[in-house]
């Protein structure tokens, strides 16, 4: 598996709980098989896997992507 290949470079994975796009075991795999220590991990809860009709949700979802890269020195 290629996330085994991930040593140094920071990760944030998200999980929409009710994604009807990716199966829900992929997430732990993936999870269980990073390398690095730098990995983060958030579930949202009832959010599809393209948030129609879910604005909250989304937003939610970009205000993480958004604080995580700032807290990784992405963003200014």
């Amino acid at each position: 598996m290629n996330a085994a290949l991930i040593k140094r470079s920071p990760v944030l994975q998200i999980e929409n709980n009710a994604d009807e796009a990716v199966p829900a075991t992929h997430n732990p795999t993936i999870r269980a098989a990073l390398a690095t220590e730098n990995k983060e991990y958030m579930t949202i809860p009832h959010a599809t896997h393209y948030y129609l009709g879910q604005p909250e949700l989304l937003k939610a979802c970009i205000d993480r992507v958004i604080d995580w890269s700032r807290r990784q020195g992405l963003l200014s």
